[in-house]
């Protein structure tokens, strides 16, 4: 560093004061920067000495305390201040010493002049290094303070990747005191799966002398962990204020972590995506349609639009049939307003029209109306529901006709026997009477099994002991016997319990005659009951077919009466089954009924 216009102070001291004014005056003739002041021995010099003395120009034969002596007191407190040993009685032994014992120069005395000159080029040169190098050594200072304070962890590393310097910071990051790795080899803190590429990116850095580097890697803490640290180095080798690599660290192992794991949930979600087994979509609306973005292989396969046909392409121009248009357009305003849609949709499949039940699912963002379309293919279900209700409209004429189209002629006719009767006697009027109750009997059973095909109405908390009693009332049941052995509660529609445990209870009397005992009792699992009886029971050949619709084994029934039990139980939800009581009779248990909580 170049000191012009900068005065130069020098102390030179010598026991005799003539040669050191001599010094002085010729130092100051040869430079006038040079600003020399005397003193006649070393102790007085020591006083003189402080911080703004710049150079010593010292005699080596001094009384008391020579030369050497000095330099090694004035090296106590200030190691780098130039010091020239200038003396008329040198040697080289003297010189040798002078050298050893740290002096700046040694210059013997000479006659002439010319010897001022010569001394005041050392000197000169010598105050100019040691200023910068002092200039040099606060710049490290402000430089480590600076890096003292980061937030991050500051490192400087050789040219072969020693480690020189290290800031504090490091303890927080990686446990390490700083001093524990000053003077390592960087690379042995490594992952051995990123130290390859790491070098190679340090190696570039120290050829390139000018360069910057940017890198992520793995390095072992103070506790045997794998951090994640970005490294951002420049090569500061030529910066005599720096000379090294200077990398600052920043420990990003959260966000490497947040970043792997999003990482993964995208694969699984991809892969979650392509596998779903229903046509699905990614789209985002651009100008207020909503455009594909991806396609899944469900939703080439069921339209028939490859992946590259339907990217970038707006929704309604790929899948909906002209005449629902206006009805998407509909449906795209409401998914961009955020809603959620749940509506079933006619939409152009690859082998024609097809019903799907549309669902989206919204994803959070700025105008809230990108997300995903999922189509599930209910067409079949679709068209049984239509023909169930088609069915269900023939049912319905079916019971009109049977409620009043037949009855009205049932009824003429029992009027017509009733006056057939005042005017004569028959034996075939009791045949005619029979057939008519029979036809009664066919409607009225025909009638209940139609409307057994109706869902339940609102389930209730129904106490069976006392429904069933009551039931049980309402029959004819002559000498037989009816015992409830528990009294489940249970939640069911009481009209159409109702109905089951008339045709159950009617059943057991019907077929066990006037003296059947039968039981309710509740099943050993809790979930259900069962209706027995001690009659005949029915044939295991037999059991399957007794819920089928015409099936009797009397001349006088209609066969209705347990296909009307077994759709009150399918209606409630309920499984039906018939074995053999323990006496020998039926036993029809109703199982998977619910009960209040």
């Amino acid at each position: 560093m170049s000191r012009s216009g900068t005065s130069i102070r020098v102390l030179c001291v010598d026991d005799d004061p003539e040669a050191a004014d001599l010094t002085a005056e010729f130092l100051e003739r040869e430079d006038d920067r040079f600003d020399a002041e005397t003193a006649t021995s070393a102790a007085a010099a020591l006083d003189r000495l402080d911080e703004d003395v710049d150079g010593v120009v010292s005699d080596y034969d001094m009384p008391k305390t020579d030369g050497l002596d000095f330099l090694e007191r004035v090296r106590a407190d200030f190691p780098d201040l130039p010091f020239v040993l200038f003396t008329g009685k040198g040697s080289e032994a003297v010189a040798s010493e002078a050298i050893s014992a740290g002096v700046t120069d040694y210059l013997q005395r000479t006659s002439g002049t010319d010897q001022y000159a010569l001394l005041a080029n050392r000197l000169r040169n010598a105050v100019e290094r040691y200023d910068a190098e002092r200039q040099v050594e606060i710049t490290r200072e402000r430089f480590r303070k600076l890096l003292a304070d980061s937030g991050d962890y500051v490192h400087v590393l050789e040219a072969d990747g020693t480690i020189s310097w290290v800031s504090p910071a490091v303890e927080r990051v990686l446990g390490y005191e700083p001093d524990d790795l000053v003077g390592r080899d960087a690379f042995a803190l490594i992952h051995p799966q990123d130290t390859r590429s790491t070098r190679a990116a340090f190696e570039d850095l120290v050829a390139d002398r000018t360069g910057e580097s940017t890198v992520e890697v793995r390095v072992r803490d103070a506790t045997g962990d794998w951090r994640w640290l970005e490294v951002k180095a420049r090569n500061l080798l030529e910066d005599h204020s720096i000379e090294g690599v200077v990398g600052n660290v920043r420990d990003v192992t959260d966000r490497k972590r947040r970043v792997r794991a999003l990482d993964r949930e995208r694969k699984r979600f991809s892969a979650l995506f392509e596998n779903f087994p229903e046509p699905t979509i990614s789209y985002e609306y651009e100008g207020g349609e909503p455009v594909v973005e991806a396609v899944n292989d469900a939703f080439v396969e069921t339209f028939g639009i490859g992946r590259d046909a339907a990217t970038d392409r707006p929704v309604d121009d790929l899948i909906v049939p002209p005449e629902r248009l206006d009805e998407a357009r509909e449906i795209d305003n409401r998914v961009s307003e955020g809603e959620f849609v749940d509506e079933v949709l006619r939409r152009e499949a690859a082998d024609g029209p097809r019903y799907f039940k549309f669902r989206n699912i919204p994803i959070p963002t700025e105008d809230g109306a990108d997300g995903f379309g999922v189509y599930i293919d209910i067409h079949d279900r679709k068209r049984h529901e239509q023909d169930l209700e088609r069915q269900n409209e023939r049912l319905d004429a079916f019971t009109t006709i049977v409620s009043h189209d037949l009855r009205n002629p049932l009824h003429v006719a029992s009027q017509g026997l009733a006056l057939a009767r005042e005017d004569c006697e028959s034996e075939h009027f009791g045949t005619v009477e029979r057939a008519l109750d029979r036809m009664e009997t066919l409607i009225e059973d025909l009638l209940a099994l139609a409307r057994q095909g109706e869902s339940v109405g609102d389930l209730e908390a129904v106490g069976l002991d006392e429904f069933a009693t009551r039931c049980w009332a309402n029959l004819e049941t002559a000498g037989a016997d009816l015992q409830v052995l528990a009294d489940p509660v249970i939640r069911a529609d009481p009209a159409r319990l109702r109905q089951l445990l008339e045709n159950l209870l009617g059943n057991a009397v019907e077929h066990g005659g006037p003296d059947v005992a039968i039981e309710i009792g509740q099943l050993s699992d809790g979930e259900g009951f069962y209706v027995a009886d001690d009659g005949p029971g029915i044939p295991a050949g037999d059991r399957e077919a007794v819920f089928e619709g015409g099936f009797t084994t009397r001349s006088e029934g209609t066969g209705f009466g347990l296909t009307i039990v077994a759709e009150i139980a399918t209606a409630h939800g309920w499984d039906l089954d018939v074995t053999e009581s323990p006496a020998g009779g039926a036993r029809f248990e109703v199982s998977g009924v619910d009960r209040p909580e």
